[in-house]
């Protein structure tokens, strides 16, 4: 609801007023308040503890997301909406097979001016598709919007934080508001300073015949916006950082009442504990993926341990097995998955790292339950089902079904930067009994760039 429909409804209603500015309690302080109403800030409070529990505790370490050439190394040597897209495949996380474009003219597309609506559907608008039991989407974009690498950022980082919300809720993918919560999302996720700067936008424009003003619209009121903002720096318990000063003056001088306000009446979301405990599972995420299986597991304990929301202690749990299972400690990993499984029987990452485990055992027939039972939850991870799948039919001998699908999730679903581990040893040691032992070692290449231990200890055994 914006800022000026609920005065309208507060003064229709008969309410006594609270605008601009929240309450402080009468406590006769004069002091500039944030401009955003006690009822809007319940609404967004109410939000974003929702995203605590489909995402868990925001990192205070987490990284703010700048468009630099540090965070879009590919867009920073190619100026190109392929460029831009695989940056942000890999800053979202999601890999680069599940999204496609579709670029489509429009009326608009026949002006050489550069001017928009923000949501409007002829400009950008996100589709779903599912391929081989795998969810994708696809992004509909004007040609125009697709030439644009000034607004196309914004836009791309939008339209990736609605599939967030598609793959946590697809009921998101019907509703109307869902632009509008990807703003929010947008900022759990980091990407805050990206939109900032572009929320309300004034232009000047001219093409020699004539001369017009432009006002981008946003759906989102900037005091709300400042307001998620600052809660997310305050819940982490992270100070406004330097990339304050890419902000509107007015929405930096927002930011920083709220901040100031919240840190004097505080708020239930921020949890000590918790802020502690999602810095260990980052700290935890790291080392697995430098492959340093004892450190990563001491993080991930110190992880469950401290998270005291449920969910959030199910996903410290669920990577701690994950972890074990990595380093061949089975009866400590299912002890793990199985305590995560216990605070959310509905963990469907959980439930495929036992289907996972179970394979590993050649207990086949319950990991393929298991495998079933996670494809149909509302979390789970379905590239990396497609590859227990593929576990599952090596174990069971059915040599070529296995290798199609080691092949597909080699070539089109691997994210270097996020890697399915173990895939390619795994395709490796198949291609060695089906007698390829030159794809065989060309398929572990990757992986031994990536040092990872057991495909190395597999180059070796070749190689001997």
């Amino acid at each position: 609801m914006s800022l000026f429909l609920y005065a309208i409804l507060q003064f229709a209603n008969g309410f006594e007023m609270k605008f601009p500015g929240i309450d402080f309690g009468g406590d006769g302080e004069k002091q500039q308040l944030p401009q955003i109403t006690q009822a809007d800030k319940d609404w967004v409070d109410e939000i974003y503890g929702w995203f605590i529990d489909a995402w868990t505790y925001p990192s205070p370490e987490s990284t703010i997301v700048l468009f630099n050439a540090e965070n879009f190394p590919r867009t920073h040597n190619e100026q190109s909406l392929e460029a831009l897209l695989a940056d942000f495949n890999v800053l979202y996380a999601i890999p680069a097979n599940m999204v496609s474009i579709e670029i489509a003219k429009d009326l608009r597309d026949t002006s050489s001016l550069d001017v928009h609506i923000e949501g409007n559907d002829m400009d950008i608008a996100l589709e779903t598709r599912e391929e081989n039991g795998i969810k994708g989407f696809v992004i509909h974009l004007s040609y125009q919007l697709s030439q644009s690498m000034d607004r196309l950022p914004y836009e791309l980082a939008l339209v990736f934080a609605q599939m967030h919300l598609v793959i946590a809720d697809p009921e998101f993918e019907s509703r109307e508001d869902a632009y509008l919560h990807a703003h929010f999302v947008a900022v759990f996720q980091n990407f805050g300073y990206l939109l900032g700067p572009q929320l309300y936008v004034h232009k000047n424009w001219s093409n020699g015949f004539m001369e017009g003003y432009f006002r981008n619209v946003s759906p989102v009121p900037m005091p709300i916006f400042a307001y998620i903002m600052g809660l997310h720096h305050y819940v982490m318990g992270q100070e406004l950082p330097e990339a304050i000063q890419s902000l509107p003056s007015d929405m930096r001088k927002e930011m920083e009442l709220v901040v100031a306000y919240l840190t004097k009446h505080g708020s239930p979301l921020r949890n000590e504990k918790s802020q502690a405990a999602a810095g260990y599972y980052s700290k935890a995420f790291k080392e697995l993926l430098a492959h340093k299986y004892d450190k990563a597991i001491d993080w991930a304990r110190r992880s469950a341990e401290y998270h005291t929301h449920h969910n959030s202690r199910s996903d410290a749990l669920n990577l701690l097995g994950y972890i074990l299972l990595l380093d061949e400690r089975y009866d400590e990993s299912m002890q793990a998955l199985q305590d995560a499984l216990e605070i959310d029987p509905e963990n469907g990452y959980a439930l495929g790292n036992i289907a996972c485990l179970l394979i590993y055992q050649n207990r086949l027939e319950e990991a393929e339950d298991y495998l079933n039972h996670a494809s149909h939850q509302a979390y789970n991870d379905p590239v990396y089902l497609n590859f227990c799948q593929g576990l599952l039919l090596y174990r069971n001998n059915e040599f070529k079904e296995s290798a199609q699908l080691f092949e597909e999730l080699t070539t089109k679903w691997q994210n270097p930067e996020n890697p399915i581990d173990q895939l390619e040893y795994w395709y490796a040691l198949l291609l060695l009994d089906m007698d390829k032992k030159d794809k065989a070692i060309k398929t572990l290449e990757p992986a031994l760039v990536r040092k990872e231990p057991k495909a190395t200890q597999l180059m070796k055994e070749i190689a001997a």
